[in-house]
């Protein structure tokens, strides 16, 4: 809320942009959230806006958009707590869960057996019990509880104890913009950078917003960036400009729209503005958990005619991950990276590029236009492991 009372911050920013779009007048509905899911089911409201994560059980009765954002969830304990996220860490201890979240969800899996819990309507509350040392930790979404840290209610007694294990089944895939900038523009010999977003609002957003300029650290405000708001199937089509180096970050290919972005047609198109010596990388879903989905995406870039280096990575808040290196030219890991990374080191890189069994090559079709076999894929590999 601001000051004059009226609901505020990024999000309903985006809100308001997309009321516009559609030229319609929107109206807030105040709801707690464990009252969201049946409010929404009772028609009580028409969208449930408030960054809910995308899970298994919740998409049993409600619709999702894609992803926008993605967080890990963490803990917060009094400032003489010794860090630690496991069961065994939180032995005996009392921990604070807004209720009806993930969270809660998380807890009843991993934590049960060794620890309670106490559930709360609001973080609010949970974070007064916390630094009274009613309870001992606070467990909850990465943004709330790193905002609570930095108040000056929170600094004085609390402090982060880090983030808790991936389990996607629970923790949802994901609640998109600048941070693949924020990464390539640490490379000084990158002389530009073309963005290509659907969305004027969200690099609007990305561009201004206190919050979000924060955590881009004001990529899209670099000389050397340069942003088209575009589909990027025909501005691929129409561009004439070749480049050393493209990155490509979609949604996951969760219905045909989106499916159309991951085809032989459309890594062909991409492939003519590659350099000579040129490379692009595709962000190809999680080996482990959409294991066909991913293998159908390397099938698919290789039947486009490039050369294929998959790799897998550890991503704190998704989990493992899964991207595919093309080019027409053979691809060897660098041998220097750019310094203060804080989650690889060139050590690490032959790793990536190694897939334990049950992560190992399928043999699936390469995904067409004219027959998105990926989508298919794609909701199969999800379901599966939902269940």
């Amino acid at each position: 809320m601001s000051p004059t009372g009226e609901w505020s911050g990024w999000e309903i920013d985006m809100m308001k942009a997309v009321c516009a779009e559609m030229k319609e007048k929107c109206s807030i509905v105040e709801m707690s959230w464990d009252g969201l899911i049946p409010g929404l089911q009772a028609k009580k409201f028409d969208v449930i806006w408030s960054s809910m994560s995308i899970t298994g059980e919740r998409e049993k009765v409600i619709d999702f958009t894609n992803k926008y954002y993605n967080t890990p969830s963490k803990l917060i304990a009094a400032k003489d707590t010794k860090p630690g996220t496991d069961a065994k860490s939180l032995t005996g201890k009392t921990i604070g869960i807004q209720v009806s979240t993930i969270q809660a969800d998380y807890f009843k899996k991993h934590f049960a057996d060794t620890s309670a819990a106490k559930t709360y309507s609001t973080l609010d509350e949970a974070f007064q019990d916390l630094a009274a040392g009613r309870i001992d930790y606070v467990f909850g979404d990465a943004i709330p509880l790193a905002e609570f840290l930095k108040s000056d209610f929170g600094k004085n007694c609390c402090a982060d104890m880090g983030d808790v294990a991936d389990d996607p089944v629970i923790l949802g895939t994901g609640i998109g913009g600048g941070l693949a900038d924020r990464e390539i523009l640490k490379y000084p010999q990158v002389e530009t950078v073309t963005l290509v977003d659907l969305d004027p609002e969200m690099t609007r957003l990305f561009s201004t917003h206190p919050m979000l300029t924060a955590l881009n650290q004001k990529s899209f405000s670099s000389p050397k960036v340069h942003i088209t708001n575009a589909d990027a199937f025909p501005w691929i089509d129409s561009s004439t400009d070749s480049y050393d180096f493209i990155v490509i970050d979609f949604p996951d290919p969760t219905n045909y729209s989106l499916g159309k972005l991951y085809t032989t047609a459309f890594y062909k198109a991409v492939a003519r503005h590659l350099s000579e010596q040129g490379l692009m990388v595709v962000q190809s879903t999680s080996p482990m958990f959409a294991r066909d989905s991913y293998w159908c995406i390397a099938k698919t870039i290789q039947d486009a005619g490039l050369g294929t280096y998959p790799y897998h990575v550890y991503v704190p808040s998704f989990g493992e991950w899964g991207f595919v290196i093309a080019g027409r030219h053979s691809y060897s890991p660098p041998t220097s990276l750019p310094a203060g990374l804080r989650f690889i080191d060139v050590q690490g890189l032959t790793a990536l590029f190694q897939f334990p069994p049950d992560m190992s090559p399928m043999q699936v079709p390469a995904n067409h236009l004219n027959d998105q076999v990926l989508v298919r894929l794609y909701d199969k590999d999800w379901k599966d492991i939902s269940h």
